[in-house]
This record gives structure tokens, C-alpha cells and sequence, in this order.
């Protein structure tokens, strides 16, 4: 990490923190939806997969968004979408308002994660996008073997615990967007262009 730009640096945390959320909840879903909600196990797979298929339908719209919009405030509204569903999941019981609020978190998510990949393209050369491309991978892989960790204790406390922690960690990762202005980003560019 020490190899890129304070910039890069940001933009690859706030990934790390908004997928810290998300591996959070992830888990927890299925418990969530059986214990909370009383549903049955066949209409809460069907929920989860059908969610998990639409948003992936949805998220074929990701490079057309990062191609027509500011990334940065993208990532920022994905990451304020994720927020406020997951937030929204544990007001309700109706089970199209359900799937609604899920397709809306991992379709943001793929939203972000698009935008993400096409800044750090802007911002860097071909020959430092792969560190970069890899530093993502991995820390998403960490993020994903510590988020679980966090919130089997969290979800012992309250069912709904786990997206409450999506909820945070989906806000916690904006202030790392907001702090990126356009002189670190030029400097970030810069910086990838002399090495």
C-alpha cells in the first residue's frame, strides 16, 4: 500500500470498510430471515437467491452509471443506499419490501465496486493497476474473514445486529471518499504517471 498515492490509499480503505459490512450481514441473512421474520426455509432461499439474481440483473447498469456520473459521489450514494436498506430490512416483515431492500444493498454494492475499479483505472497506469486491482482483492478477502468474526457476537445480542453493522460500516466508508479532493487526485495521477 505504501506504493500508492494518499488517493489510492483512501479509495481501497473505504472498499475494505464498506465490504467489512456487507460480509457482516451476509452470513447472518438466512438466521436473520428465519428467526426474526418467521419464515420458512424455502421462501427464505427463495428471497436470498432471487434478491442475489436481481441485483446482478441491476448491476449490468454499473459501468454505464461510473460512465455517466461522478465515480467518487457514485460510491458515495451506493454506499448511503446500503446504508439506509439495510437499515429499512429490520422495520419490516412484508416480504416484497424485503427482497426490494436486499436487491437494493448488493446491487449498490456492484455499483460501487464498478465505479471503484474505473477511478482506479483513471488514476493509475496499466502497470500499477494490477497492485491495485490486487490489493482490492485482498483486502475484500480479509474483510470477509474478519466481518463474520465481528458480528456472531453482535448477532447473539439482537438478530438484526449484523445489518445494523452493514449500516455503520456502509457510512463509516464514505468520510474516506469525501476526503479525496481534486488535488490528491491529480497528485495521485501524477504520481502513477512518473513511475
Amino acid at each position: 500500500m505504501k506504493d500508492f498515492s494518499p488517493t489510492v490509499i483512501r479509495l481501497l480503505l473505504s472498499s475494505f470498510v464498506c465490504i467489512m459490512g456487507r460480509s457482516a450481514a451476509l452470513p447472518f441473512m438466512a438466521l436473520y430471515l428465519t428467526q426474526a421474520m418467521y419464515w420458512d426455509q424455502q421462501t427464505v432461499g427463495w428471497v436470498l437467491g432471487g434478491s442475489l439474481f436481481a441485483s446482478t440483473l441491476l448491476g449490468l447498469y454499473g459501468g454505464f452509471l461510473a460512465d455517466h456520473f461522478d465515480k467518487r459521489r457514485l460510491m458515495m450514494l451506493s454506499c448511503f443506499a446500503i446504508s439506509i436498506s439495510a437499515l429499512l430490512v429490520t422495520f419490516t416483515s412484508y416480504l416484497l419490501l424485503v427482497c426490494f431492500f436486499l436487491v437494493m444493498i448488493d446491487a449498490a454494492l456492484t455499483v460501487r465496486s464498478v465505479a471503484l475499479k474505473a477511478l482506479l483505472a483513471e488514476l493509475l497506469t496499466v502497470e500499477k493497476r494490477t497492485g491495485a486491482f490486487s490489493m482490492n482483492y485482498t483486502l475484500i478477502n480479509v474483510a470477509f474473514s474478519i466481518g463474520p468474526l465481528l458480528s456472531a457476537a453482535a448477532f447473539s445480542y439482537h438478530h438484526a445486529a449484523p445489518l445494523w453493522m452493514c449500516a455503520m460500516f456502509a457510512l463509516m466508508a464514505t468520510p474516506l471518499l469525501k476526503n479525496g479532493d481534486k488535488t490528491n487526485a491529480t497528485s495521485a495521477h501524477a504520481d502513477a504517471v512518473s513511475m
